[in-house]
């Protein structure tokens, strides 16, 4: 896949909301007071704060028989708390192994949405941060995934259409009813390209406040290899995610939305 993908820009985008995120590893393993720093900084900026048990897996118990001793590599620090940092249209989320930045779009200002190449350079500004603000005590930080997932509305269609449109290909020009009780909603793995993707990305048609406004979403993930840039990482699934929108999207929708 080209790399101009990246410059691909509609002037009336269905853009709803977008989530940058990056995980990474820490060594030595981060602790809460650690971030304490880059926490009182955000605290400065945000509107609103909230801790939230972290995302992902958490560490399995151990018995008595299995718990390594104190002090050894192999024993499991406390969760770090995800905290969420709300400023108007923007929310920062940290913890222990990740750093996610959530914007909110409305869908009647489209032009609001800057592109993701600004939307980028703000999360990597913050990790950036996060990165220095560990530093000062002696933790090293490396991306080890990256993640871009976009929310789409798309009042013009009925979900259900939409959802038929994604399956086939919109090979039908047909307009599908909603059912009246019944929710649509559909869900693939899917890949922009078989031979470069592990084809591990998400396609997902939802009903968002009731079924006359539908969403489009698609999440795209990468993993980041040692020594290489996150940022650049994250472009990349940028990328198969604009070929998955025009793929998952009908000529005459993004001629509405302003493509040429």
């Amino acid at each position: 896949m080209t790399r101009d993908l990246t410059t691909y820009r509609l002037p009336r985008p269905p853009v709803a909301s977008v989530s940058l995120r990056i995980r990474f590893k820490s060594v030595p393993n981060l602790q809460n007071w650690m971030l304490a720093p880059f926490v009182s900084d955000m605290r400065e900026e945000a509107v609103a704060v909230e801790e939230l048990p972290p995302l992902g897996a958490l560490t399995g118990l151990l018995t008595l028989s299995d718990s390594p001793e104190e002090g050894s590599e192999e024993m499991p620090s406390w969760p770090v708390p995800r905290t969420r940092f709300l400023s108007g249209d923007r929310t920062v989320a940290v913890q222990g192994d990740e750093l996610e930045v959530t914007w909110a779009f409305d869908p009647v200002n489209a032009e609001r949405y800057p592109g993701f190449d600004e939307l980028s350079r703000e999360l990597a500004d913050l990790y950036n941060k996060l990165v220095l603000s560990v530093g000062t005590h002696e933790v090293t930080i490396e991306p080890s995934l990256v993640e871009c997932f976009y929310v789409n509305r798309i009042p013009e269609v009925t979900v259900s259409t939409l959802a038929v449109g994604v399956l086939t290909g919109w090979s039908s020009d047909a307009t599908v009813p909603d059912p009246t009780d019944d929710y649509v909603g559909v869900r693939l793995r899917a890949c922009a390209d078989p031979k470069k993707h592990d084809c591990s990305s998400l396609v997902m048609v939802e009903s968002f406040g009731g079924v006359d406004t539908p969403v489009l979403a698609f999440q795209v993930s990468r993993g980041v290899e040692t020594g290489t840039d996150a940022v650049a990482a994250l472009a990349e699934a940028h990328d198969e995610l604009i070929a998955l929108f025009k793929r998952h999207t009908s000529e005459d929708l993004r001629r509405g939305w302003g493509e040429e």
